[in-house]
């Protein structure tokens, strides 16, 4: 992931993921849901971490997008996905 924030100018994992977050155009609107903007800016997306799996291992997402709807991953929830591990990732959490 390409960012130019760095974890060591921050005090703990939630304020280092909003900060990237921030940075890609993301708003949390409340705990573990994220609004994304469309590729085109016109629309915001909504996406949620709803879980885990039931062996504890897969991180579970849902967005309000076509593809998501058709069963797919879309790219909104592969890009919060992505920057939530990341964060854990830096400061050491699974």
């Amino acid at each position: 992931m390409k960012t130019v924030l760095s974890a060591n100018d921050y005090p703990n994992v939630y304020e280092y993921e909003t900060a990237l977050l921030k940075e890609q155009g993301i708003a949390i609107n409340s705990d573990r849901v994220y609004s994304v903007p469309s590729s085109d800016g016109q629309r915001h997306y909504q996406v949620k971490f709803v879980g885990r799996s039931e062996d504890g291992f897969a991180k579970l997402w849902d967005c309000n997008c076509a593809a998501a709807r058709n069963g797919k991953t879309c790219k909104h929830i592969k890009l919060v996905a992505e920057i939530v591990n990341y964060a854990s990732d830096q400061f050491g959490y699974e």
